[in-house]
């Protein structure tokens, strides 16, 4: 320092309070700066559970139980959507769930199935299953068909029969069904079991100037039948998910989040070429908030095959990309 530089004046003690005070009161008169907003998750901690139809994992891996649903959780789903797995009594379910840490709202069944019980010769048995494992949802994943249309011909799988029968039914054919949910919902209601049929692109074949899908949906009452809805299939019939919840708001309670690629054409027989969520033709940022809007509580991943990895390794994949989207 140079010694001829004048001194410093001194400042008394209170001349230091005085200059404390007055930068402090400055700073707090002064507007705070905004913080930055921290945009939320779809799904996570403060958003939805994100669940999956263990079918995606293929019913091999399902033999195995507690990997199975280890191998979930350890991805980060918090939810399951069951399927039925004979090999495997309901106690025996409700327990691997619990040791993975995963909660199960529903499953699927059938009105139809070539074994074991379905809600058509084994009502009272699903019943006494769901309440066992805890669930809330019976979940048909196929329609019930008419009888007056005959069994399956000689060669023709549950699949081919299917889609043959779905192109005959008639609006009375599909409001028969719709009257088949109504009756069973009511039977399931008092043991707090719900029904919500879940759709296929078979449903969308033109009865007239509507659809069997429009016709289940206006002939069962809101009160007792809700519906999944299944975003692939119904892409795969050349529908926009996004139109059909907002025609039918408050139907909706579950969903299959499922994409398809852009090279599936529009048809009504359990034909799609999947895609990751993400990397096929829906529009996941206007079609999740379109669905909570309509009423959907649980969100379920599926996917089809043909896989181009491991079903685990697609798994992982729809979890990576739907964790990434905003509410």
């Amino acid at each position: 320092m140079n010694d001829s530089s004048p001194a410093l004046p001194r400042l008394g003690r209170r001349q230091v309070l005085g200059s404390m005070i007055a930068a402090t009161t400055a700073g707090l008169a002064r507007p705070a700066r905004p913080a930055l907003a921290r945009s939320r998750r779809f799904f996570g901690p403060d958003g939805e559970a994100i669940g999956l139809q263990i079918y995606t994992l293929g019913s091999d891996a399902l033999k195995d139980l507690d990997a199975a649903l280890g191998a979930i959780a350890a991805i980060g789903y918090r939810t399951v959507e069951l399927m039925p797995m004979a090999d495997h009594a309901p106690a025996e379910i409700r327990d691997a769930l619990r040791r993975a840490g995963l909660v199960a709202h529903g499953t699927q069944t059938s009105f139809v199935t070539p074994s074991g019980p379905n809600l058509t010769t084994g009502l009272a048995e699903q019943i006494e299953a769901a309440r066992t494992i805890g669930i809330e949802w019976l979940v048909p994943s196929l329609f019930d068909l008419p009888g007056r249309l005959g069994p399956p011909r000689e060669g023709e799988d549950l699949g081919a029969w299917y889609v043959r029968l779905a192109g005959e039914m008639t609006a009375d054919d599909w409001k028969r069904y719709a009257d088949r949910l109504n009756k069973t919902a009511a039977a399931l209601k008092p043991h707090g079991l719900r029904i919500a049929h879940h759709n296929h692109n078979l449903e969308f074949n033109p009865v007239g100037d509507t659809t069997g899908f429009d016709l289940i949906v206006r002939h069962t009452d809101p009160a007792l039948v809700a519906f999944e809805i299944d975003t692939g299939w119904v892409a795969a019939a050349g529908h926009d998910p996004i139109a059909i919840l907002k025609r039918y708001p408050g139907r909706f309670r579950l969903i299959h989040m499922k994409d398809i690629a852009p090279e599936t054409a529009p048809n009504y027989a359990f034909k799609q070429v999947p895609a990751i969520p993400g990397q096929g033709v829906l529009d996941w940022a206007a079609l999740l908030p379109a669905a909570k809007a309509a009423g959907v509580t649980g969100w379920y991943v599926e996917q089809e095959g043909p896989f181009a990895g491991s079903r685990l390794d697609a798994v992982r994949a729809n979890y990576a990309y739907l964790a990434t989207l905003d509410a």
